[in-house]
């Protein structure tokens, strides 16, 4: 990930035994930057009469190898499950997900450090999405933000979205998306996003026992939970070079080229799909733009090396593309030092819709993100759409809502 500033704020803590506390109209915390020094308004408590103030100094910058001791696993178990397996051999896993973020440039992962108490505070992660959309541009994924229960309400969470968003912005984001819960919806628009559409996830260890039967009879195995429940996933012989997504032989079997009973070819983007009219497909879903060959290419040939994005495309009898679907793998300090998958960029032909090939790319995906070994898969969808992606095996998640900001359109209210 390129170089980002490290920021130390100061946050103001009010104490006092016998007074009322009330909500202070604005309250400023400095944050000095190695390049620059800015000030940051942050709404805090004041207390009417008899207080004192109690200030925190706290370092903003990349996660670092030594944040494992300084409490970021604890840290996170606040938001969502670690794992037994991770626990128990947390340094050697932690120190194989750094490397993994260092080798492919695509994910910041921020953590503000109590510097008096050497204790990791707050986190978040951004994971930038490259696209083939929007002139090839890029999407900034908001991850796994949480504060610390005894430091929240004093600005910290909008803090680290802003530099999360200001990094994706420089990045050459066109947006930032972020799912989360309904209570948390109000905090999310403070931080200028909107709601744009739901989420919808699967669970792969919540599935039927008859539904994990169908994932391990279509790779081979003794069963689903074989694959989920094994630590060994995390261990780097398993990788790739450079690579965050496991370099199993069960995601090459996913990728693999294969043909159904009606004659469709269903196989992995390449080269020659600029071609065959990829982009138009896509301009059927969304913008797409002035997108060359050139950069065409250089997408794809980075998204082959990474293996991450995952493209899948269907081609008929007569060799025309007509369906698409991607998946981004989003590597996980959580769930056993895991992976996420985001399902993306879903589209069907116009005048072959109604034969199923929407469902087919969606179960497709959904496949490949377990060989990938994600725990999860995730998409956005509109409300109405909701009824077909549960006929998909989707259900609403844990964080039902997306939100996001565009950053052409905050440009222009400027």
């Amino acid at each position: 990930m390129a170089d980002i500033n490290t920021n130390t704020i100061s946050i103001s803590n009010n104490t006092a035994s016998t007074s009322s506390v009330k909500s202070s109209t604005a309250t400023t915390a400095t944050a000095t930057s190695t390049t620059s020094t800015t000030t940051n308004a942050m709404s805090l408590s004041s207390i009417t009469h008899g207080s004192f103030e109690v200030r925190t100094s706290l370092q903003v910058r990349p996660l670092e190898k030594e944040d494992l001791s300084r409490g970021f696993l604890p840290l996170l178990s606040q938001l969502s499950h670690i794992g037994d397996a991770a626990l128990a051999d947390a340094e050697h896993l932690f120190a194989v997900r750094l490397a993994e973020l260092a080798a492919d440039d695509t994910q910041l992962v921020l953590v503000a450090v109590d510097e008096a108490r050497n204790r990791v505070v707050a986190t978040g992660t951004l994971v930038v999405e490259p696209k083939y959309v929007h002139e090839a541009s890029q999407v900034g994924h908001l991850e796994d933000l949480v504060v610390d229960a005894a430091m929240q309400k004093k600005g910290l969470g909008r803090f680290l979205v802003a530099r999360l968003v200001e990094y994706a912005r420089a990045r050459g984001c066109y947006k930032v998306i972020v799912d989360c819960r309904e209570e948390n919806i109000p905090f999310y628009q403070r931080c200028s996003l909107k709601e744009k559409s739901k989420s919808m996830s699967v669970y792969y260890k919540t599935l039927s026992a008859a539904a994990k039967q169908a994932y391990a009879e279509r790779w081979g195995l003794p069963s689903a939970d074989a694959l989920l429940n094994n630590p060994s996933l995390c261990a780097e012989s398993t990788r790739a070079a450079g690579s965050t997504v496991l370099n199993k032989p069960l995601l090459e079997a996913a990728l693999r080229t294969r043909t159904t009973a009606d004659g469709l070819t269903i196989r992995a983007l390449q080269e020659g799909d600029y071609d065959r009219k990829f982009l138009e497909l896509l301009s059927q879903l969304t913008v797409v733009g002035d997108v060359s060959r050139e950069v065409f290419l250089k997408r794809l040939h980075t998204a082959q090396r990474l293996c991450n994005p995952l493209v899948i495309v269907v081609e008929d009898e007569e060799k025309r593309l007509v369906a698409s679907g991607s998946v981004l793998i989003e590597p996980k300090f959580s769930h056993g030092m895991g992976f996420a998958g985001h399902i993306e960029d879903v589209v069907v032909d116009k005048n072959i819709r109604g034969r199923g090939l929407g469902k087919l790319i969606v179960q497709e995906l959904t496949q490949i993100s377990f060989a990938a070994g994600c725990y999860k898969v995730i998409l956005d969808c509109s409300e109405e759409n909701m009824p077909f992606y549960e006929k998909c095996g989707f259900s609403k998640g844990h964080s039902p809502i997306c939100m996001a900001i565009y950053f052409e359109q905050l440009q222009a209210s400027l």
